[in-house]
Order: structure tokens, then C-alpha cells, then sequence
């Protein structure tokens, strides 16, 4: 869990502050590890090896609010056409998504993968992850993923998302709900390879400082230990 669900947890469900302790999710770097550009998943998916790649993985929910994100790929391609941007993930959302990209005259640069097994190779093809939720989000696997493997952040500031990000260091935090904003933060982020590389390398230490499996099992031994 992180932080940000502590008032969800004191005000939604009765427990007292001085009940909870956060403990937050690791993930193994042995298993996720910065990569090259994976030449066959941009053959399959039509991406040049050298165009900017927005991605988002999270599934085709309504809470998700990946319309924002499809908005804000209209802003950006007016700047930066040859972006791309891949939609990881399947859901009830699919058919509208699919149509308010084609509304958007912008289809051919918006690519749904459907349910996808094989993150870590969609993952190098990513210059930055982003998530666009409205409603609470905990401490999503799929950014700590990302940051393992040295990808920038943009993401709402919902629920435990924010303590996942430094603020112009490894990402940035918009508001809900806004196309604007959204497209203004991935504009700063894919503006050059080189800002892309140091944001991603940023994201990789913080989760070796804070976010590795190994923190999170000694933290919880010794919060079981304070029982004994």
C-alpha cells in the first residue's frame, strides 16, 4: 500500500492512523532490467525504431480514463507527429476508444495490442508510461515495472501514484481529467532522447532506494517482529 490510501483506509473503513503502517510493494530487478528497443515488437505493432512511444498499460475500465489520454494524443501529434501511442490492455472501453480515435482523425497513431503477455518486451519499446486514473489507484505494479526498467512517469495524482514520482525528475503529476495538461507533461518529456534517458535512469534509482522487493520483505519481518 502507500500513503496516499491512508485517509480511503481512516475515513471509508474506521481504522485509526496510528493502526496503519505502509508498507509498500517491491519488485525483483533481477526479473526487470533496462533493454534496447525491441526491433520485433515495432515490426509487429508498425512503430519506426526511432519515433517517440507513449504507452499505457492498465485495462480498458471506465475509472482508467484512458479517453483523457486518447485527447491528449490529439494535442501532442499536432507538435510531434510521429509520435505513437500504445494502449495496453483490453475492457469494456475498447469499442469507444477505438471510435474517439477515429473521430480525432488520429487512428493511425493510436495502437490497441489488446491483453498482452510479454510487458517487459512492450516496455523497451516505451519512452514513457502513463496512467490517467480518476479514482484511486494503490501502488500500481505496472509503474514500478516501467521505472525498473527506466521509463519515465505522467500520471494523475491519485491515490499512491504520487509518491511514485519526483517531480520533474522522473515524471510529472497532472490533474484529473485534463487533455491539456496531460499532453504538456509527455511533450516535456519526449522532447529529446536525452531527457527521456536521464528522467528513465531517475526512475530506476528511486526504485532501488525505495521500491525493491527486498525492502518490502524487511519491512514487513520487522513489522511482524514489533508483535512479538
Amino acid at each position: 500500500m502507500a500513503r496516499g490510501q491512508i485517509p480511503f483506509l481512516v475515513e471509508d473503513k474506521g481504522f485509526r492512523e496510528s493502526q496503519i503502517r505502509v508498507i509498500y510493494n517491491g519488485i525483483d530487478l533481477t526479473d526487470w532490467n533496462p533493454a534496447p528497443r525491441d526491433a520485433g515488437v515495432c515490426d509487429e505493432l508498425g512503430l519506426p525504431l526511432d519515433a517517440p512511444v507513449v504507452g499505457i498499460l492498465a485495462m480498458l475500465r471506465p475509472e482508467k480514463d484512458h479517453a483523457t489520454f486518447v485527447k491528449a494524443a490529439k494535442i501532442v501529434l499536432a507538435e510531434r507527429p510521429e509520435t505513437r501511442f500504445l494502449i495496453v490492455g483490453d475492457g469494456s472501453e475498447r469499442p469507444s476508444l477505438e471510435a474517439l480515435a477515429a473521430d480525432l482523425g488520429i487512428a493511425d497513431r493510436v495502437i490497441f495490442t489488446g491483453r498482452r503477455a510479454d510487458v517487459r518486451r512492450l516496455l523497451t519499446v516505451f519512452d514513457v508510461s502513463v496512467l490517467a486514473s480518476v479514482t484511486i489507484e494503490t501502488f500500481p505494479m505496472s509503474f514500478l515495472e516501467a521505472m525498473a526498467m527506466e521509463r519515465p512517469l505522467v500520471a494523475t495524482r491519485v491515490g499512491g501514484v504520487p509518491e511514485m514520482i519526483e517531480e520533474g525528475e522522473n515524471g510529472y503529476l497532472v490533474p484529473l481529467r485534463d487533455a491539456p495538461a496531460l499532453a504538456a507533461a509527455l511533450l516535456k518529456v519526449i522532447t529529446d532522447r536525452e531527457t527521456v534517458r536521464k528522467m528513465g535512469a531517475r526512475s530506476r534509482a528511486i526504485v532501488e532506494e525505495k521500491f525493491t522487493v527486498e525492502r518490502m520483505v524487511r519491512d514487513t519481518e520487522e513489522y511482524l517482529d514489533s508483535f512479538v
